[in-house]
């Protein structure tokens, strides 16, 4: 059971095959399950599972992975990296014995031109 497992979420089916067996042997209780469900629903009312469906979710899932998308996706990653030379570097000697070490140094992302 979850409770006695540290675990909250049942993948697989053993909880809802074994719950009943459970309870009847007391091993667990009613409030162990509850305690468990009440977290289980937290997490995905945070995680937005019960809002109604708004315009992403009209999206079908062969738009999203679809080679155009694939593609353009790509080049957005490809244009928001940048190669920072060591001369810019706000600790040069950080770069310096990165470099000396054969090790290579990146940063990506708008914010680092």
């Amino acid at each position: 059971m979850p409770s006695c497992t540290g675990t909250d979420v049942d993948c697989g089916g053993f909880v809802g095959q074994y719950i009943a067996s459970a309870l009847n042997k007391s091993l667990v209780t009613m409030a162990d399950v509850d305690e468990r469900l009440k977290k289980l629903f937290r997490v995905r009312m945070r995680l937005g599972h019960f809002d109604p469906a708004g315009a992403l979710q009209a999206i079908p899932p062969s738009t999203i992975c679809s080679p155009a998308a694939q593609a353009l996706s790509r080049d957005g990653v490809a244009q928001a990296a940048v190669l920072l030379k060591s001369a810019f570097c706000p600790r040069r000697s950080l770069c310096h014995a990165a470099l000396a070490q054969h090790c290579f140094v990146a940063q990506v992302g708008y914010l680092q031109r």
